[in-house]
This record gives structure tokens, C-alpha cells and sequence, in this order.
């Protein structure tokens, strides 16, 4: 992507084979290229101007240049499902729209005397998962696991971004950051990353860590608190707030945390199961045991692209409730001999 918008050249694409030759260019340049390559291969495609989500305004409210600061291609299959194809927006699967034109009103350049407006869908946080399993051993007062993350969506686009073409301290420091459990003390050990550039399947993120001083003592009961990651812990929104609060996207987050009860220990409580949902958060936590294990199960959704100031307390609210259950500890007990 390198833009040269000096004169009209803000407002007009390259022709296909001008943007192949030179490899390179702006938006519409890559628009154009999509087109022409579609083309090429036999397949109508379409330019299509829109604004991104920096632009608050829609074609059937404001029918103005206004509108749009951006360009990207569309294709219609025979069902009539739309894609819409934006090339400056890497690791994005091809049934996806880029983040940032999602709600936004499509002008589709049917031909020289047609047009058509289309507004892309904006997707649930289903669509984006982040799924980690994580095993888990007590090593005296340091907790030990081996973790595996899958990203889908927008996560894996972003995730990707922070770990494709990095150097090896900037990757490290971006793998910590998507993987940080715990406490201050988190140590990431080991990491692998598989499929950041196949936009077909999730990316992976297979790791290791300790995280000291995580575990508490006292007399003969060992108190533990699985919710490693606590997403959105005490995020509350001053009810002050005058403007909407805008997300990138929305997304889901499921961790799953089994725990090897320690030798001569046995399970004296497990914090109750929590469930809530409106509109726009929903989430659960759920524990289980076995002879030799306790697994923590927790599901964070938000649907919140556009958080409006009335719903400002009703999102503090569900956000208490949540930030409360984490503070949630089992607690073993030392058996006696």
C-alpha cells in the first residue's frame, strides 16, 4: 500500500494492468486490481466506494462524496451473497468485510449509468472467537501450564497483524500480550505461532508459562483462582459519558483452565455457576471436577459496536457482576494423614 493522491489522483484508480506493472498502490488502486484480475479469470467484479467507520455518515442520509473515504471491490455470487473485498485489510477470510467498514453503506458501480447501495453486515462476536485450553500444575506457590490458542475472525486478523512480519523481541512481546494470565508475574516460556497466512483456518498459538507467587497458603488449605485472563475485569464506562463508545469489532472469548490437583490435596469448595445476558455482553463460568482434576470453563460475547450513553449503566452493571465472579477462588484442603 503506498498512496500518491495528489490532484485528482485522490479521486481516480489506476486501470489493472498500470497497478500490476508498478506493484503498487492506494485503495482504489488495489480495488482496481481486484476488478481486473476477477476479470481476468472470467468473474464480474465491481467497484464500490464507502466511508469507514471514522465517517459517520450514510449514502441513503447525506447522497454526497462526503460519505466515502474508501474504495474496495464487491462480488455477487449467483445466490446473491455479496463480498465484500477489501485488499488493504490483510489476513482477512474472504467471507468477511474488513473491521472498519462493518454497518457502513456500500456504492456499488454496477456500470456507467448504474449503482446499487448495500449496507455490510456487521458481525457477531461468535465470528471472532479466541478459544485457549490451558493444563495447569501447582509447582509450590508458582502455577506451571502449557496453553493452546485459536483465533477466528476479527481476533486472528488482528492477532496476525501483531505477530506477521515482527522482529523476534517485538513477536515475543505481542504473544505475552495476547496470552497474559494472572498477575504482573506472568512469564511467557515458549511459543509457537502456526497459520498466520492461510486465511482459511485459525490462527494458533501453542505456549508455555509460570506465573510466580500466583498461589495462596494458609494453614492446611491451598486457595486458587482459575480465571486466569479475566477479560474485561472492572472495565466500567464513567456514566458521565455524553458520546457513544465505538468497539473495532466484536468478539467472543472461551478459556478453558484445568487445574492437576496437587498430590495430598483434595477439593473442599468450587465457586457456584454464573450466567448473564442482554443485549449486547453475555457471559458464564462453570467449574467441574474430577478425581484428579478441576476445569474452569468461561464464556465472554459482547456485541457492543456501538455502545450508546443510555446503555452506559446497564453495561457497569453486567461488568460488576462479572469482575465478582472472578474473584472467585477454589480451595483445596491438605488431607489428613
Amino acid at each position: 500500500y503506498v498512496a500518491f493522491e495528489d490532484g485528482m489522483r485522490g479521486l481516480i484508480p489506476h486501470t489493472p494492468a498500470y497497478v500490476l506493472e508498478k506493484r503498487y498502490g492506494d485503495c482504489k488502486d488495489m480495488a482496481s486490481l481486484i476488478v481486473g484480475l476477477l476479470k481476468a479469470v472470467g468473474i464480474k467484479g465491481y467497484y464500490t466506494w464507502i466511508g469507514t467507520r471514522d465517517i459517520p455518515f450514510q449514502y441513503s442520509a447525506l447522497p454526497s462524496p462526503l460519505v466515502d473515504n474508501h474504495m474496495i471491490a464487491v462480488y455477487k455470487d449467483i445466490n446473491g451473497v455479496f463480498y465484500f473485498l477489501d485488499a488493504t485489510s490483510n489476513h482477512t477470510a474472504l467471507s468477511m468485510p474488513s473491521s472498519m467498514i462493518q454497518g457502513k453503506e456500500a456504492f456499488v458501480c454496477l456500470g456507467a449509468d448504474q449503482y446499487l447501495v448495500k449496507k455490510v453486515p456487521q458481525l457477531s462476536g461468535s465470528k471472532s472467537m479466541k478459544v485457549d485450553t490451558v493444563k495447569l500444575t501447582v509447582a509450590g506457590s508458582t502455577l506451571k501450564g502449557e496453553g493452546r490458542a485459536y483465533f477466528t475472525g476479527y481476533q486472528k486478523v488482528f492477532a496476525s497483524y501483531a505477530f506477521n512480519k515482527t522482529d523476534e523481541k517485538t513477536q515475543r512481546q505481542n504473544a505475552e500480550a495476547w496470552t497474559y494470565k494472572g498477575s504482573n508475574k506472568y512469564v511467557l516460556n515458549e511459543y509457537a505461532i502456526s497459520n498466520v497466512d492461510n486465511k482459511d483456518k485459525p490462527l494458533r498459538l501453542d505456549y508455555t508459562f509460570t506465573i510466580a507467587d500466583y498461589l495462596t497458603y494458609v494453614d492446611d488449605e491451598l486457595f486458587v483462582n482459575l480465571n486466569l485472563e479475566k477479560l474485561f475485569y472492572n472495565k466500567l464506562i464513567p456514566e458521565s459519558r455524553k458520546a457513544p463508545r465505538e468497539r473495532d469489532y466484536n468478539l467472543a472469548d472461551e478459556s478453558v483452565q484445568q487445574l492437576q490437583i496437587p498430590a495430598g490435596y483434595q477439593v473442599e469448595y468450587l465457586p457456584p455457576e454464573i450466567y448473564f445476558s442482554n443485549d449486547f455482553i453475555s457471559f458464564s463460568i462453570r467449574y467441574a471436577q474430577t478425581a484428579s482434576t478441576i476445569t474452569a470453563y468461561t464464556r465472554v460475547e459482547v456485541n457492543d459496536l456501538l455502545l450508546m450513553p443510555a446503555q452506559v449503566a446497564e453495561w457497569n452493571q453486567a461488568i460488576k457482576n462479572l469482575s465478582n465472579a472472578y474473584k472467585e477462588s477454589i480451595i483445596l484442603k491438605k488431607i489428613a494423614p
